[in-house]
């Protein structure tokens, strides 16, 4: 009698680590989910707005309230309109202007037109959306713009097709000639001046009048003379 009562002393005990074990997995397993949790949320609360991929509120993105009566961009009347509607109300017009760029390279006898086929052009329409709401009753214009870095890029690409060196001159001698020494003339090469163009193209897009830009071309001289 007495082994049976102690076997089922210890049998209750072992039930008991058990059961204690179980729980202990159990509030791990809890805890776990919850630090999970806080680590996919920021740590923000429920009524934050997630930020966007720069890390701003999404709705501070977008400027809110209605433009004034007498509003127009670009011709086109945008009264009593939000961001959102404004923004799509032009985007004919903004499509016209982009289409409209028409800059030619040139270097006198060979043409590289530039516009939405070679580089990526923009316009300047949230800029003056946002100037609008802010300043108020206009007439406003939006202007197109390209980064310089891709008009650098465009121009050294041309530049490769200009680039020549110079040819140096040469002398050889002719036995049993009146004048043995013959010199053969060289030849300038030339250099297309990347800088001075972008800057040429950027002026274009600053004043937004459209045409033509020459390279700007140097000659470059042999290192021997005749």
């Amino acid at each position: 009698m007495a082994s049976r009562t102690g076997n089922n002393r210890k049998k209750t005990r072992v039930n008991k680590t058990h059961v204690a074990q179980v729980i202990a997995v159990i509030v791990l397993f809890i805890a776990l989910i919850v630090a999970l949790a806080l680590i996919v949320s920021g740590g923000r609360g429920n009524d934050a707005p997630a930020p966007n991929e720069s890390g701003a509120p999404v709705e501070s993105q977008t400027p809110t309230g209605s433009f004034a009566s007498g509003t127009t961009v670009n011709g086109v009347d945008i009264s009593g309109m939000d961001y959102t509607a404004a923004r799509a109300a032009l985007e004919g017009s903004l499509s016209a202007q982009l289409e409209g760029i028409r800059i030619t390279l040139t270097d006198g006898t060979t043409e590289w037109p530039l516009d939405e086929s070679s580089v990526q052009l923009t316009t300047t329409v949230d800029e003056v959306l946002t100037q609008a709401l802010t300043a108020g009753a206009g007439a406003y214009s939006t202007n197109v713009t390209a980064a310089e870095s891709e008009i650098s890029a465009f121009v050294e690409n041309i530049a490769a097709q200009v680039d020549s060196a110079p040819v140096e001159p040469t002398l050889s001698y002719q036995e049993g000639s009146v004048d043995p020494f013959v010199v053969t003339p060289g030849q300038n090469g030339r250099s297309v001046d990347v800088a001075a163009t972008v800057a040429a193209i950027m002026e274009q897009f600053e004043t937004g009048r459209y045409g033509r830009v020459d390279l700007a071309v140097t000659e470059v001289a042999p290192t021997i003379s005749e």
